[in-house]
């Protein structure tokens, strides 16, 4: 499971594709998803801020790559406190 659309998530989605890995990403937008990629894994559009898409998303994945914080962030610091306030495990309650 990575964000496959920025700066890295696409060279990790070709590695795992050529590793003979079918990943599951999590573009915000599937139309920004590279064509070549496509057919070769799971999109699950998410945004990284909604937490019930972060936790419904992995159902079952192997291992997880997230990259924090979003790279077109304006404020880098806010989008990390964003992004650690929605993937953080729920306080029982």
């Amino acid at each position: 499971m990575t964000p496959p659309t920025g700066d890295v998530g696409p060279r990790l989605t070709r590695l795992l594709v050529q590793a003979g890995v079918r990943p599951r990403v999590l573009p915000r937008d599937p139309a920004r998803l590279d064509g070549g990629l496509r057919d070769h894994g799971d999109a699950v559009p998410a945004d990284l801020t909604d937490r019930d898409a972060v936790l419904r998303a992995p159902g079952g994945a192997a291992a997880l790559d997230r990259v924090c914080p979003p790279t077109g962030a304006g404020d880098p610091a806010a989008a990390a406190a964003a992004l650690g306030e929605a993937q953080a495990p729920s306080s029982p309650g």
